[in-house]
């Protein structure tokens, strides 16, 4: 909600929402008119507890929706995050599975592979290849390559 929005819902009596992320809460915050006017700041709204009060509740404009649904969704859906693992594979693990990708950070995908006696990290953004490693494959040369990969993994570099 804007500021504007909020000041309009207030006037009109309306319900607001608001989302307490901390405690994982949705709650309607009670603007009732027989309480001093509620005050504005550009990033909070106060609401005094009773007519004479000085103690007020302080509630973040970015957390106020118009509707129990809208508050809701932002409650379950904002900020979301993922966590991304790189694949650990042993040697035996890899000959088996031929082939490992990843993505590295700013979007680069990388792909470890062998085909014959050769041992291939291919990285690349979009269709374009940017850099490609090769080895003579083997047990001590896979251990090189993953630590390339872990490296490329954590930095993209």
């Amino acid at each position: 909600m804007t500021k504007q929005e909020l000041e309009k819902s207030i006037k009109n009596g309306e319900p607001v929402w608001y989302v307490d992320d901390i405690n994982e809460k949705i709650f309607q915050v009670d603007l009732d008119k027989r309480y001093a006017p509620q005050m504005f700041e550009d990033f909070c709204l106060y609401v005094f507890r009773d007519l004479n009060s000085r103690y007020k509740n302080e509630y973040f404009i970015e957390r106020l929706f118009a509707t129990k649904q809208q508050a809701k969704h932002y409650l379950c859906h904002a900020n979301i995050t993922r966590t991304e693992k790189l694949p650990f594979l042993t040697w035996e693990e890899f000959k088996a599975k031929e082939r490992i990708i990843f993505t590295a950070p700013k979007r680069i995908v990388c792909s470890l592979s062998y085909l014959d006696d050769i041992l291939t990290l291919s990285v690349g953004k979009g269709n374009k290849c940017i850099n490609r490693y090769v080895w003579y494959f083997c047990e001590e040369n896979f251990y090189q390559a993953y630590d390339k990969c872990v490296s490329l993994f954590k930095v993209g570099k």
